[in-house]
């Protein structure tokens, strides 16, 4: 994973893919700060949109991967995030993942 990500939210599990389309998806699957995770969640989407703009991706796809904090997931969706589902990595067990997911522009 890239370095510029690891500060963005500590004790975190992160799933990286850039597409073909030239967009990079970027995820959190695990946040472990109880009361932070909103905070931590904010500072990582700061920096996947420095990692897109260094790298040259044309659009970013944030996602929030099994949100369970409901507080959390409310706050997402007021924000823009969309209920999706993705293949889950091999790394993390394969098979399908609830999540939410907002599409930008890299500026």
């Amino acid at each position: 994973m890239p370095s510029i990500l690891s500060r963005a939210a500590e004790g975190t599990i992160i799933v990286a893919q850039v597409t073909a389309a030239g967009r990079l998806r970027i995820g959190i699957y695990t946040i472990r700060n109880v009361g932070g995770g909103l905070l931590d969640f904010l500072n990582f989407e700061l920096e996947a949109k420095a990692l897109a703009r260094a790298i040259g991706a044309t659009e970013l796809e944030i996602m929030g991967i099994e949100v369970t904090n409901p507080r959390l997931r409310a706050v997402l969706e007021s924000g823009g995030f969309t209920p999706t589902t993705i293949p889950g990595p091999d790394e993390l067990g394969g098979g399908t993942m609830n999540a939410v997911s907002k599409v930008e522009s890299v500026e």
